[in-house]
């Protein structure tokens, strides 16, 4: 089998040097710890998680600060050449919601064509949902180009340093 271990410490930050909304000192440090195995025969399994603290000084106001936690496992068993069956996990904290979802979902192939057939339930906050999640992959000139098309049905988790990437000058409430 095969074994893999990563780990990735990093920073961002924002400073845009504006005057007016003097709000662009915001700090990003982050960890980040992945595993993987796999047996090469029949079972795989891959893990990870993700921690960012965000520290961000928002003008007059003080620091807004969050802690970002993202945990995500895949374990994919391989009943024979071209058809395997696996379950997601993958689970979301911040300051503004609790979030996760579940994705079991079964990978084969057909000829030139790829499909990776599922559903994902999950949940926001309060809210849950049931959601199909369908794609198929055609190969063609030689496995040189793929054409795909899907339904996907996703809950996208946006934290508090993802939308101050997108709009670094105000204050997320």
């Amino acid at each position: 089998g095969k074994v893999g271990l990563r780990a990735i410490l990093g920073y961002d930050g924002i400073f845009t040097g504006h005057e007016l909304y003097r709000n662009g000192n915001c700090h990003a440090p982050s960890a980040q710890l992945s595993f993987a195995y796999d047996t090469g025969a029949m079972f795989s399994y891959s893990g990870g998680a993700t921690y960012r603290y965000v520290n961000d000084w928002i003008s007059g106001l003080g620091p807004m600060q969050d802690h970002e936690v993202k945990a995500d496992a895949s374990v994919n068993v391989r009943f024979r050449e071209g058809y395997t069956v696996g379950t997601d996990l993958t689970f979301v904290y911040n300051t503004f919601y609790t979030a996760g979802n579940v994705h079991p979902h079964a990978m084969f192939s057909v000829g030139a064509f790829d499909c990776d057939a599922g559903f994902r339930i999950g949940w926001v906050a309060d809210s849950f949902s049931i959601r199909p999640d369908v794609t198929a992959k055609v190969r063609v000139l030689k496995d040189y180009l793929r054409i795909y098309a899907g339904a996907v049905g996703l809950d996208h988790y946006t934290t508090y340093w993802d939308y101050k990437k997108l709009a670094h000058r105000y204050q997320v409430s």
